[in-house]
């Protein structure tokens, strides 16, 4: 054994106060949680009403039916299995209302949809071979405590038997390996029900967790399993023929056999050659190469359709092919696809880059969300999103470059933008609607981190009635009064002062539309660069507090907002402004529609470059209501019909027009006419 893990396990149970207890618990320390499924397992269910119930739990729209129902008997069986989940998955449906111990102890996060948890529960009565492994675990472990470990992600138990028992991994012996390995350690529990618990708590305490949680797949390891996530087309559209021939295919059109060419700069000329041009095509050169030469059998990949849905999980099994009888999509591998009907909406709407191929080897936290997810819906293709999500949270590397990739913008400003905010430590995006001010803001407080960690960056609103009590504290009704409440800012302030080796990003939308000094009170003093960590007294709490000089504070500006005629001056001290212009010009806007390959979407774009022209001169508007470029983005390989241009011109851009020039309906009139004619 390892001397220094040795020395931490030896470490953790001579001073861990709560494992101590859990060795000298008396009874089974999740007691409430047995009694409940003895009740469950007792309870007796019809063989045509389970057979119903577990179909209903198999959609989002039949798991709301069971959740909602007034019959009797399907509350009581509802009531039975919820309890049962509140003590198995700390992320549990109502967990608060079923789990009556007073710490809500539970055996993990588990992370399993609630409609998952109800259907294994239901399959758990009529087929226990139904119910996916780590469903399973925690039930056994509630059932049988003396034979079964207190954990419940079977990909956790299989890093576990590698890196710490150094065993092959077998479930129905994994515990008895575990008390094996903690053999030496003589750790005697006066309920012998609770050892499974107690060797779980230990193995992922934080530093003896690191020994088997690294990365097994290592970007720099050739033999090590890679995991990839790719595009079937635009809104998915060839995923059914990827599904149908046990494919994966990359690439909108016919272009060249890839695996003739060299080197990188022999891709670079064939896209340029395709698409006469000079543009780099960096981002589809880089993935076209990593599909042919870095991708091997035996890697994961993952079908995506968008920047946070899932749709598919697989295997590569063959090398790269061309096949020259398609007219699209010309580039596969053959793939085993393991699930090929689900749609698993991410928490993190821009979890995906919008590139064709992505490695997501390294980003270890999206790839394990991914795979634990997988992991629990290995009985059924049918998988449904449901209004409950599960407790992790990906997060993944971000760096300047991927900033640069994703947001259209030149490397010398973006070093100017983040020398400012370094610099400063408040700025301000002002810009025209549909410039991306909100989507910049979160890239660049990631691309600063270093990793798209939503935990270190927060966003809210300000309005007109927003006020210093909903910001900072204030007093608020209870139901027996009043009571003093916390804000944002003031909660977000402690979290980045007690973590002061890392940056946090505080970001406010609409920031001119709120009272800044009223809102800020005696705290706006206190975010200038030079008065960080300086402390005042609160208004409502006789307590020092200060700006951390870890916290980074973005406000967005619509410079459109009519609302607004005049910036507090004491704003305008405090901030710098940086201004996001349209990115028509921008050669990754240039790249992107040079790939639409759509002479009316080219026409449109021209058609509002124009417009834009006449914003600028027109002295009731100016340069800042310039018609941004991100109502006519769109993701790679996607097409371009006559459906998406007119959505865009009728319902994005028109309706602008009319509240510029809300008393000239003439000049409305001639740019619809214009923006119409262009895509006709």
């Amino acid at each position: 054994m390892d001397e220094k893990l040795e020395k931490l396990i030896r470490n953790k149970i001579a001073t861990d106060k709560k494992l101590a207890a859990k060795i000298a618990c008396e009874d089974f320390w999740l007691a409430k949680g047995q009694e409940a499924l003895r009740k469950y397992q007792a309870y007796s269910i019809s063989p045509k009403l389970l057979d119903n119930l577990i179909e209903k739990s198999s959609s989002s729209e039949g798991f709301q039916e069971i959740k909602n129902s007034q019959d009797p008997t399907i509350i009581e069986i509802r009531e039975l299995i919820f309890s049962i989940v509140a003590y198995c998955d700390m992320s549990a449906s109502d967990k608060k209302k079923y789990n009556k111990y007073e710490d809500y102890r539970v055996i993990a996060k588990a992370g399993i949809y609630q409609n998952s948890w109800t259907r294994f529960l239901l399959q758990y009565k009529k087929n226990k071979d139904e119910v996916s492994d780590s469903a399973m675990n925690a039930v056994e472990y509630l059932d049988q405590p003396t034979t079964h470990f207190g954990n419940v992600s079977e990909k956790h138990r299989k890093l576990i038997a590698k890196k710490i028992f150094k065993v092959p991994y077998e479930r129905n012996s994994f515990f008895d390996s575990a008390k094996k390995f903690f053999e030496p350690f003589n750790i005697k529990c006066n309920n012998p029900d609770n050892l499974g618990t107690v060797l779980g708590q230990i193995l992922y305490d934080q530093d003896i967790a690191k020994y088997w949680m690294e990365n097994e797949a290592s970007p720099d390891d050739s033999e090590a399993v890679r995991y990839w996530v790719y595009s079937p087309g635009a809104k998915a559209a060839n995923w059914a023929n990827d599904k149908k021939n046990g494919e994966i295919s990359i690439g909108y059109s016919k272009i060249v056999d890839w695996s003739t060419l060299k080197n990188k700069e022999e891709y670079r000329i064939a896209l340029q050659k395709f698409h006469k041009d000079s543009a780099s095509h960096k981002n589809d050169v880089h993935a076209f190469w990593q599909f042919v030469n870095d991708m091997k059998i035996g890697d994961i990949v993952y079908a995506k359709d968008g920047m946070s849905k899932v749709i598919g999980r697989g295997i590569i099994q063959g090398d790269y092919f061309y096949d020259k009888n398609k007219d699209s999509f010309c580039s596969s591998r053959k793939v085993q696809w393991t699930h090929t009907d689900c749609n698993y909406e991410l928490k993190d709407e821009g979890a995906f880059s919008m590139k064709m191929l992505t490695d997501i080897t390294k980003y270890s936290g999206l790839r394990n969300q991914l795979e634990d997810f997988f992991e629990d819906q290995k009985t059924t293709q049918k998988v449904v999103e449901t209004s409950i999500k599960p407790e992790p949270q990906p997060i993944s590397n971000y760096s300047k470059e991927d900033f640069l990739e994703e947001v259209f913008m030149d490397e010398s400003s973006y070093d100017s933008l983040a020398g400012l905010l370094k610099r400063k430590k408040n700025i301000i995006l002002q810009g025209a609607p549909g410039v991306g001010k909100t989507f910049m803001a979160k890239r660049l407080a990631y691309s600063m981190i270093g990793e798209k960690d939503p935990s270190r960056v927060k966003m809210i609103q300000f309005h007109q009635s927003y006020s210093y009590e909903d910001f900072i504290m204030g007093y608020r009704p209870d139901g027996n009064g009043f009571k003093l409440k916390r804000g944002p800012f003031y909660e977000f302030c402690n979290t980045a002062a007690e973590d002061s080796e890392n940056n946090y990003f505080f970001i406010i939308d609409e920031i001119n539309r709120g009272n800044i000094s009223k809102i800020f009170g005696e705290l706006f003093m206190l975010i200038e660069n030079d008065k960080r960590g300086q402390q005042i007294r609160l208004l409502y709490e006789d307590e020092l507090f200060s700006v951390p000089s870890n916290l980074y504070i973005i406000g967005l500006m619509n410079t459109a907002d009519r609302s607004i005629a005049m910036i507090d001056y004491a704003l305008r001290r405090r901030f710098s402004f940086f201004d996001v212009k349209p990115a028509f010009d921008s050669e990754q806007f240039e790249s992107r529609r040079e790939s639409a390959e759509n002479e009316k979407y080219d026409c449109l774009i021209e058609c509002v470059k124009n417009l834009n022209k006449e914003i600028a001169a027109d002295d009731s508007l100016g340069e800042g209501f310039c018609i941004g470029h991100s109502y006519f983005c769109f993701e790679e390989n996607e097409t371009i019909d006559n459906e998406w241009l007119k959505s865009v011109v009728e319902y994005d851009v028109i309706p602008l027009l009319k509240e510029y020039w809300f008393d000239e309906p003439e000049k409305v009139k001639n740019w619809s006419d214009k923006l119409r004619a262009s895509i006709q």
